[in-house]
C-alpha cells in the first residue's frame, strides 16, 4: 500500500446504475427524476478523538492539527473522477492510505462529504425527504455500508495483512497475488469467502452512524431551522426527517465515528453508498431500530452510487504498553517515539470543541 504514487487509479467498482440508466438517460434527465445530481468529487475525512463528558452527555472531540507534526490527528482523501461519467476514479490528495492506531479508549471520526460536478457540497441530496413523492425523497433509499474487503483498488485479490505484508490465518481470503492458497501441514486450506471474510469485519473495526438534521451542521449546534424558521437545537436525523422524538432515527453515514480492534493491520475498507431500489428495504432489520448496520448490506443490493476500495495501515496499540505502541507508531511514520508517547499519555490534549459527536 506504501509508496502509491498520486493519481493512482482505485479499484474501479464504481456502478451508476442507480443514478444513471445505461446508455439511455442523459445525465441532467436522471437528475430531476432521481433527485440527486451525479458526484464529482469526495473528501473522506477522518480525525483522531477522545471520548469527553459535558453537561451530563458523552461526546467525541477531535484533537488539535497542532499535533499534526506527531500523529496523523486530520487526515483527507480525496476521490476524483479521472474521466466522463463512468470513468476510472483516482486519488486526488497528498495522503493514499490512513494511518490509525487501536486503542478501546481512541476514536476516529468520519466524515463523507460529496460534490457535485460544480464543485458545491451535495450531501443534503441523499437526505432529502417529500411526503407523497418517494421518486424524489433519498433519504429511505440511502445508506453508507463500510466492510473489510477482499480486493484492492487494482481489483486484485487482497486479504489483510500485517504491515510487513504476512499473511493473517484468520483473515485470509483466497489466493495471493501469485496464486497460492496457504495450507496448514495436513493439507487444509487458510481461506475464507466473501461473506465469512465481511463477517469478520467486526473484529477488525466497528462504526456508529451519526447523521445530524440538517446535514451539514454539528450536533448541538444552535439554529434556525430552514423548514419553521423557528430556532432549535440540532439533533442526529430521524426517519422521514422528523423533528419528533418519537420516530426512530435513521442512517446514511455522512458521518459517524469508527474504533479499530486490531493493531499491526494493513487491510482495505469497503465504503459502499447504496441506493435501493426496493422501497421500504432500508427499514427491514429487526435490530438497530429497523435499520441495518455498519457491515449489514444486503448482497442482493447491487444497485450503489459508489463503492471505494480505501487502504488503511493500523500501526499501534494503545491498549499495550504505550512506549511500544510510540515505537510502532514511530516506525510507521518516521516521527520521534518519546513525542508520540507524550501525546499519547497527554491527559489535557488540545481538543477542538466545535469538532464534536454526540454518543
Amino acid at each position: 500500500m506504501k509508496g502509491r504514487t498520486l493519481q493512482y487509479i482505485i479499484l474501479l467498482l464504481l456502478t451508476l446504475s442507480s443514478c444513471l440508466e445505461p446508455k439511455a438517460v442523459p445525465p441532467q434527465v436522471e437528475n430531476m427524476i432521481m433527485g440527486h445530481e451525479i458526484w464529482g468529487k469526495v473528501d473522506i475525512i477522518l480525525r483522531m478523538a477522545q471520548k469527553r463528558e459535558h453537561n451530563g452527555r458523552t461526546y467525541l472531540l477531535a484533537y488539535s492539527e497542532d499535533y499534526n507534526n506527531i500523529l496523523p490527528v486530520k487526515q483527507v482523501l480525496s476521490v476524483g473522477r479521472s474521466a466522463g461519467q463512468t470513468g476510472s476514479i483516482i486519488f486526488t490528495s497528498d495522503i493514499q492510505h490512513f494511518t490509525v492506531i487501536k486503542g478501546k479508549d481512541i476514536f476516529y471520526t468520519l466524515e463523507m462529504m460529496y460534490y457535485n460536478q460544480q464543485g458545491e457540497l451535495m450531501n443534503h441530496q441523499f437526505c432529502t425527504y417529500e411526503e407523497g413523492k418517494p421518486a424524489y425523497s433519498m433519504l429511505p433509499i440511502h445508506q453508507h455500508f463500510f466492510e473489510v474487503f477482499s480486493r484492492d483498488f487494482d481489483n486484485n485479490i487482497a486479504y489483510p495483512k500485517t504491515l510487513k505484508g504476512e499473511d493473517i490465518k484468520e483473515l485470509h481470503y483466497g489466493l495471493n497475488s501469485k496464486g497460492e492458497i496457504k495450507r496448514e501441514p495436513d493439507g487444509s486450506l487458510w481461506t475464507l469467502s466473501p461473506n465469512e471474510l465481511k463477517k469478520a469485519t467486526i473484529d477488525v473495526f466497528q462504526y456508529f452512524y451519526r447523521d445530524t438534521d440538517p446535514t451539514n451542521n454539528m450536533i448541538d449546534e444552535a439554529i434556525i431551522d430552514p423548514k419553521t424558521a423557528k430556532p432549535r437545537i440540532v439533533n442526529f436525523i430521524r426517519q422521514q426527517r422528523s423533528l419528533d422524538s418519537q420516530m426512530p432515527y435513521d442512517r446514511v453515514g455522512l458521518k459517524g465515528y469508527m474504533n479499530f480492534k486490531r493493531a499491526n493491520l494493513a487491510f482495505y475498507m469497503k465504503m459502499a453508498l447504496v441506493h435501493i431500489t426496493i422501497p421500504g428495504h432500508k427499514y427491514i432489520s429487526e435490530g438497530y431500530g429497523g435499520l441495518l448496520n455498519f457491515n449489514q448490506r444486503l448482497d442482493n443490493w447491487a444497485t450503489t452510487d459508489i463503492i471505494l476500495s480505501v487502504p488503511f495501515r493500523v500501526v499501534g496499540d494503545a491498549d499495550a504498553k504505550l512506549s511500544d505502541c510510540a515505537k510502532a507508531i514511530a516506525s510507521e511514520t518516521g516521527k520521534s517515539a518519546e513525542a508520540i508517547q507524550a501525546v499519547l499519555e497527554n491527559q489535557e490534549p488540545a481538543l477542538i470543541p466545535f469538532e464534536l459527536f454526540r454518543i
